[in-house]
C-alpha cells in the first residue's frame, strides 16, 4: 500500500510544483447519498471538520446522518456516524502531503418501524471500533485539490452490516476553490463489504 501511495504522489507531484499546500483548518457540509445491499437509496448529510495543532499534525471530526427507505414492510434503515480522531501529514513536495490518519468511529443502526403480521416492530444496534487510513492531498493548482485514501474500518462506516462490519474503503474526491475561505467539492467512496458506496456533493469554510 505504501508503495502504492509514493508512485501516485511521483506522478501527481510536477502537476503540483507550483501550487500552495494544502489547508488543515476547515469545515466541510456535504449531502450524501448512499447504497448498499442491504439498503438503497439512502439520502443524508455529513458534517466534517479539521483543525491544524502543529505544522504536521491535525485532530478532527465528521458526523454523518442517512435515511434509507425499506418501505412499509422492511422499514426504513436510518444511520448515524461518528468520528474523532486526527493525523500527521508529511510532504512530498510544496503541495502534494501524504496523510495518516486514526480515529475512534461509531455506526449507529436502527432498522423500522416495519410491520410483521400487521404487528410494528422495529431495532437498533450501535458498532464502534476504530478506522486507519493513508492517503494523498494534492493541490494541482492553487484553486484545485485532489485527493485518495485508502481507510481500514471495523465499525461498517459505509456497509452498516454490523454482522460483518470490517471493511476497507477506497475514496477519491476534489474540491475548488472559490475564494480564499471557500470552496465546493465531490468525492466518492467504495466498501468492499457489500458493494456499498457513497457519494458526497458540498462547501468547505477554511479558518
Amino acid at each position: 500500500m505504501n508503495k502504492i501511495i509514493i508512485l501516485a504522489a511521483a506522478l501527481v507531484a510536477p502537476m503540483a510544483a507550483n501550487a500552495a499546500a494544502p489547508s488543515y483548518s476547515y469545515l466541510d457540509l456535504s449531502y450524501s447519498k448512499q447504497s448498499t445491499q442491504i439498503a438503497s437509496g439512502g439520502k443524508g448529510y455529513q458534517l466534517d471538520g479539521s483543525y491544524a495543532v502543529t505544522g504536521n499534525i491535525f485532530i478532527g471530526a465528521t458526523y454523518g446522518h442517512n435515511g434509507f427507505d425499506g418501505g412499509p414492510v422492511l422499514g426504513g434503515l436510518f444511520t448515524q456516524d461518528l468520528i474523532i480522531g486526527g493525523g500527521m501529514h508529511m510532504p512530498v513536495t510544496d503541495a502534494v502531503d501524504v496523510v495518516g490518519r486514526l480515529a475512534y468511529a461509531s455506526d449507529y443502526a436502527k432498522q423500522g418501524p416495519a410491520s410483521f403480521l400487521g404487528v410494528p416492530f422495529s431495532s437498533s444496534d450501535t458498532k464502534s471500533g476504530y478506522t486507519l487510513g493513508v492517503g494523498i492531498r494534492a493541490m494541482v493548482m492553487d484553486q484545485l485539490e485532489i485527493n485518495a485514501f485508502l481507510d481500514h474500518d471495523d465499525a461498517a462506516l459505509i456497509s452498516h452490516d454490523h454482522a460483518n462490519s470490517t471493511e476497507t474503503v477506497a475514496s477519491v474526491g476534489a474540491l475548488y476553490s472559490l475564494t480564499s475561505q471557500f470552496g465546493l467539492g465531490a468525492s466518492y467512496s467504495h466498501s468492499n463489504r457489500d458493494s456499498a458506496n457513497t457519494w458526497m456533493l458540498g462547501g468547505r469554510w477554511y479558518f
